[in-house]
């Protein structure tokens, strides 16, 4: 395991790459380890995978997290901030993360559009014909 080779060593040597791999294999148990690899491939190509664990710190996560909410969401930031942190505290306990004390960055709420009813009526007649046929289950 990653972590008594990383005890018998040191950390020093450790690369992201290799703690992501056992984080993956460690969560391939969750109904969202999909969502979890999208995550942990985001820091794969912003920080490289033979970056080592104790080399990073709180600024490469606030600047690449900087960098991902100029193109995209911030709910998908702090998404993948959340996995960071969370491959830290499994698969390298002994290492400091370089999550703690990034705050989550504010989501704007989404304002609920009104759907019209024969809209709901036609999906529902859609799934049930569906389910009617053994399409959905």
């Amino acid at each position: 395991m990653l972590a008594d080779l990383a005890r018998r060593i040191g950390w020093r040597g450790v690369t992201l790459g290799a703690a992501a791999e056992q984080y993956l294999a460690e969560m391939r148990h969750l109904a969202s380890w999909q969502s979890r690899r999208a995550e942990v491939r985001a820091w794969l190509a912003a920080l490289g995978p033979d970056r080592r664990l104790d080399r990073l710190t709180r600024a490469d996560v606030v600047r690449v997290r900087a960098a991902w909410l100029e193109t995209g969401a911030p709910k998908t930031a702090n998404h993948r901030v959340h996995t960071l942190d969370h491959l830290f505290r499994t698969v390298a306990p002994d290492v400091a993360s370089p999550c703690r004390g990034v705050r989550p960055v504010a989501v704007p709420r989404t304002v609920p559009r009104p759907v019209p009813a024969e809209l709901i009526e036609r999906v529902d007649a859609a799934l049930a014909a569906a389910y009617r046929s053994g399409r959905l289950r």
